[in-house]
């Protein structure tokens, strides 16, 4: 068995409901002008992972269906050195 990606590890330790989130991050990028490249190929696994429960809306703001989605998205953006941020939509206000 090979190594397992950042985005496999991260979405392995969440648990998990049924409430809809809103996930927004960051990147303060530094000298290099760059936020990793390893990011966005762990997101992608991650994307594929959750097909159907995680929801890009914007370039670094997803709807997630479920604490495990939002939580491994949250963990895969502070593993790499962003700011994120994970609120609950309350149940009245969903229309997905």
């Amino acid at each position: 068995m090979g190594r397992k990606s950042v985005a496999e590890r991260v979405l392995a330790r969440a648990r998990d409901d049924e409430a809809f989130y809103i996930v927004v991050y960051d990147f303060e990028v530094g000298d290099s002008g760059k936020i990793p490249t390893r990011f966005y190929k762990n997101l992608v696994r991650l994307e594929e992972k959750l097909s159907g429960r995680i929801f890009q809306v914007q370039k670094s703001v997803y709807i997630c269906r479920g604490k495990n989605a939002a939580s491994a998205l949250y963990k895969l953006v502070r593993h790499y050195g962003g700011e994120a941020r994970v609120f609950r939509i309350a149940e009245d206000s969903v229309v997905i």
